[in-house]
């Protein structure tokens, strides 16, 4: 369910990973902090950059 020492569950990083995809930064954390979560703009665009690419041209 977690990796050692997580601060995050995989699920709470999935559902942060797919808002940021949406509204990243200070729209995301937000919106999250609405929801229950507290997760800081940087978290949110931190995991957005580790998301992988999902490029078109590779298909």
């Amino acid at each position: 369910m977690t990796q050692r020492w997580a601060r995050r569950t995989r699920a709470l990083t999935a559902l942060v990973a797919d808002l940021a995809v949406v509204a990243a930064g200070r729209a995301g954390a937000a919106v999250l902090a609405r929801v229950g979560t507290r997760v800081s703009r940087s978290t949110v665009l931190r995991v957005l950059m580790a998301q992988p690419i999902a490029d078109p041209a590779w298909r």
